[in-house]
């Protein structure tokens, strides 16, 4: 299907104004939309803060101008993409699964140029990669790759070089995320691993009863993680051994995010919790009306959190689980894969394509040269002719369902 680029309107509404201090808080107004069927469902955008770059169906990057929508460039990697892109000083890391000459499986991870599209390096892995994760840290970068037979490659960011590998007893489908000296890693096989970051030895081993996909966050001392089992942990940094946990009613994918004296953690029983880091009390918990798989997007004291299949993104207060901020997509967008935050717009697959939003004060939006206005829109009829010709991707409503059984997050 050809893609088009126009513009409709985003409503946002604002709660507790007086309470309202971050980006977050403001009003959003709809900056403009990428009408496409072929974006990827409970994949995710990301941004180097001009641009903005979307995996579509069958091994393709489509970049966006952040700004406006405008189209850059797409390009065709040939395959299908296993984890969600990863982007780090202007390079996209894409994770593919294909044939071969021989019509065999084979298993990729390309380094891509993120302003022209071209390769700049690709590291042909032995196993399917479910799990991506880049290092930011200034003195010992690594892009970590994970697979779904438990091992975990740590490669050198310039040529794709391994460094080193570990290997767990199952499938690694959450991001590794370094600390320190150390680098944390979970594991289908119900282990939270703590490895030495130059080398990958194991400092110690936690276990959990479930599945461990969720992303960590660190204290000064403690490591956050969630598990398939329900519970949420917190687990000394240096010696593994347990500080608390607190169950809640189903698994846990998302990131546990710390906002000031805060533990956000987000829930598949529809429930964000906002926790006392040091011994897991709960202090308030809100409810959403789908499940919780994204990790929370902060900004200052305010997260954002967004149901899989639900028309709205729902900003809390960290301190008093309070709602201060709605964003309204319309019923005839249903959110299917995690935001991102960048630059001050908030970017999202939806079932229709990618929707873009700016956070700015309704009274002071005025609409750019060329952009139709809301009553425009109704009078051309806009939403009734061009959003029912693209039909929503998602499967069958199963409460037993899990996202990240049909694909695997990094």
């Amino acid at each position: 299907m050809a893609m088009r680029s126009t513009t409709t309107v985003l409503v946002a509404t604002l709660l507790l104004s007086s309470q309202a201090q971050s980006l977050l808080s403001l009003p959003f107004v709809l900056a403009w939309t990428y009408l496409t069927s072929d974006a990827l469902p409970y994949h995710a955008a990301v941004s180097n803060g001009e641009s903005v770059y979307v995996p579509l169906s069958g091994g393709r990057i489509l970049a966006l101008k952040l700004a406006t929508g405008a189209a850059l460039w797409t390009e065709n990697y040939h395959g299908d993409f296993t984890t969600r892109l990863q982007i780090h000083e202007d390079v996209i890391y894409a994770a593919l699964a294909g044939r071969n000459h021989n019509e065999e499986s084979a298993y990729e991870l390309l380094a891509i140029a993120a302003r022209r599209g071209e390769i700049l390096w690709r590291y042909r892995c032995p196993q399917m990669i479910t799990s991506l994760s880049v290092d930011s840290s200034p003195k010992s970068r690594r892009v970590y790759v994970g697979t779904a037979q438990g091992t975990l490659y740590a490669l050198d960011p310039s040529t794709g070089l391994p460094l080193w590998q570990f290997h767990a007893h199952g499938a690694i489908r959450g991001p590794a995320t370094e600390v320190g000296a150390s680098v944390y890693v979970g594991s289908d096989d119900g282990h939270l691993y703590a490895l030495t970051t130059a080398d990958g030895i194991v400092r110690w081993a936690f276990e959990t009863r479930g599945p461990v996909r969720s992303p960590v966050e660190a204290s000064a001392k403690l490591i956050y993680f969630g598990s398939f089992d329900g519970w949420v942990y917190a687990v000394n940094r240096r010696t593994g051994k347990q500080a608390w946990k607190m169950r809640t009613g189903a698994a846990i994918q998302a990131k546990p995010t710390l906002v000031g004296d805060h533990l956000i953690v987000a829930s598949y029983d529809n429930f964000v919790y906002g926790l006392h880091p040091s011994t897991g009390g709960i202090r308030w918990k809100a409810r959403l009306s789908g499940r919780i798989v994204a990790d929370p997007l902060v900004s200052d004291d305010a997260v954002l959190v967004s149901a899989l299949r639900d028309h709205q993104l729902i900003v809390l207060n960290a301190r008093t689980g309070r709602m201060i901020n709605v964003i309204e997509l319309g019923r005839e967008f249903e959110i299917a894969g995690p935001p991102t935050l960048a630059n001050g717009m908030v970017v999202m697959i939806t079932n229709r394509g990618i929707v873009a939003a700016r956070s700015r004060a309704p009274q002071s939006y005025q609409a750019p040269p060329g952009e139709m206005k809301s009553e425009e829109l109704l009078r051309g009829r806009f939403m009734e002719r061009v959003l029912p010709t693209m039909p929503s991707r998602y499967p069958s409503h199963d409460p037993g369902y899990h996202p990240v059984a049909h694909i695997g997050c990094g």
